[in-house]
């Protein structure tokens, strides 16, 4: 293992860091909250690196468009779960070459999402069911009973997280399996209070007495 000498660490550190907080925010502004909302914690290292030597460069739009681009191919590729040293090598190539111009990188190129993915979908600790739930909160997602958008400032005030559509006690005295209720089709992002109000009644029911 190549050890990276003292002085060049700390040469290295400031510009390292300001990659970590532009790639922070760039998340952010996907509804990526925190730790929890983040797909591939892997993936946040070639970002940061990208976002390093891009400087003031990945705050214009088009770059910011790319950028996200090779990120949601990678969450809905799923490419960050294995194998993952020679992916970083070539992103922090291949990327920034393509937003200069060049070929469009390996990892938007070996992206690939079947429909079926989504019945499938059941971990909270899978990379697409994380990025499905950043989705909706990012394409208007309300929460049932006060109908409020999930940004951040009512979103760490509201213990946000993702619960049933079709609540499981319902789905069970229904005979439905969990292979089909617990997936990422039939979640969404609640408060915590307006989960303990719906209980275990069908939306049908507890639509009408949240009115």
């Amino acid at each position: 293992m190549r050890r990276v000498p003292l002085e060049r660490y700390q040469a290295l550190a400031p510009r390292i860091e300001s990659g970590f907080i532009a790639a922070a925010k760039l998340l952010f502004s996907q509804h990526v909250y925190g730790v929890r909302d983040l797909p591939y914690q892997s993936q946040l290292v070639p970002l940061a690196v990208i976002m390093a030597d891009l400087g003031g460069k990945a705050e214009t739009q088009d770059v910011r468009a790319k950028l996200l681009r090779w990120w949601w191919c990678g969450v809905f590729g799923e490419l960050y779960g294995s194998a993952i040293e020679s992916r970083f090598a070539r992103d922090v190539q291949e990327t920034p070459a393509w937003l200069a111009g060049g070929e469009e990188p390996t990892t938007i190129r070996d992206a690939t999402f079947r429909a079926e993915r989504l019945d499938t979908m059941t971990s909270r600790l899978s990379a697409a069911y994380k990025g499905v739930n950043v989705l909706l909160m990012l394409t208007g997602a309300l929460d049932f009973r006060s109908g409020q958008a999930f940004n951040h400032a009512v979103y760490f005030g509201g213990a946000v997280d993702i619960h049933h559509i079709f609540p499981k006690n319902w789905c069970e005295s229904k005979g439905i399996k969990r292979a089909i209720y617990d997936t990422v089709v039939n979640k969404t992002s609640l408060f915590y209070k307006s989960n303990r109000i719906i209980g275990g009644s069908a939306p049908s029911i507890y639509l009408a007495r949240i009115l």
